[in-house]
């Protein structure tokens, strides 16, 4: 049984137990993800099953939609509502719809990010948030992150909620900070939902109350909309031994399939085509 199932992880729950709840409700041998949630954030994890856990570095890459809110007028050590306030604005605060849409449309593209000291980044081998527990702070390297857009921008007094779509490694948390402080005051997250990863979404997802057997579970062929290229019985042999095929065919993945039933994902380059991921 190998496949994902589309979680819809609730508040104050680590993604760990999350997933590893759904592994003994189960009874499945091996689960992994494509991507954590911190314990303040809600929504959409795929949960991959079995030996679709070699797929997790394909599917981490995926682009991801989420709705944020934050709060104008403070930030924390955390850059969300967990942490100790760090900085208070006594100033009055500009709640203008017009400049605040500007501001955070302008975030749209490439930008340049410097992740949060609580996170899982590593440096010199010590995960950041490790040595933030300890008060010890480090220089972080900025990194060029992509958003696709910012929209559907709502505001109420302070309080400012909007839909984002950005790319892999994308802290929605330094987003906001950032924000505040482009705005002239401080920001900080109070509440996250992820709404997309790829092409699955929310809507489709079950909370773990709602799961009780494998019914739940997407077999691998359905992960990817890969060009479907059927293979000879040898042909499977040598892929599944590793062996490289002369294949004229375009550059690209592909789902192969052999007497109609998938096997996995081979790539294509250079008029070779060898198996690339979960080959069955």
């Amino acid at each position: 049984m190998d496949g994902i199932i589309l979680l819809n992880k609730e508040k104050d729950i680590s993604s760990f137990k999350a997933i590893n709840n759904l592994k003994y409700k189960l009874k499945l041998k091996k689960v992994g993800h494509a991507g954590t949630l911190d314990p303040l954030a809600e929504g959409l994890m795929i949960v991959l099953v079995n030996n679709a856990t070699k797929l997790s570095d394909m599917l981490l890459k995926q682009s991801k939609e989420y709705y944020a809110e934050c709060e104008l007028g403070y930030e924390t050590d955390t850059y969300d509502c967990t942490g100790e306030k760090t900085q208070v604005y006594d100033g009055e605060i500009s709640v203008d719809k017009e400049k605040i849409t500007d501001i955070l449309e302008d975030f749209q593209g490439e930008y340049e990010q410097t992740p949060p000291m609580y996170s899982a980044i590593k440096i010199n081998g010590k995960k950041l948030y490790d040595l933030a527990r300890k008060g010890i702070e480090v220089e972080r390297k900025s990194k060029t992150v992509n958003i696709e857009y910012i929209n559907r921008i709502s505001i109420n007094g302070n309080k400012i909620g909007f839909y984002i779509h950005a790319g892999s490694g994308t802290y929605i948390r330094s987003v906001i900070q950032d924000f505040g402080r482009r705005l002239g005051t401080y920001a900080t997250m109070t509440k996250l939902i992820r709404t997309k990863i790829g092409k699955f979404s929310l809507e489709n997802a079950y909370r773990e109350k709602e799961i009780s057997d494998d019914s739940v579970l997407l077999s691998v062929e359905k992960i990817f909309d890969y060009p479907a290229l059927d293979v000879t019985d040898e042909e499977c042999f040598k892929m599944k031994n590793g062996i490289k095929l002369n294949k004229e065919i375009p550059v690209g993945y592909y789902s192969i399939y052999n007497n109609g039933e998938y096997k996995g994902i081979g790539i294509s380059a250079d008029g070779i085509l060898k198996r690339f991921r979960y080959f069955n």
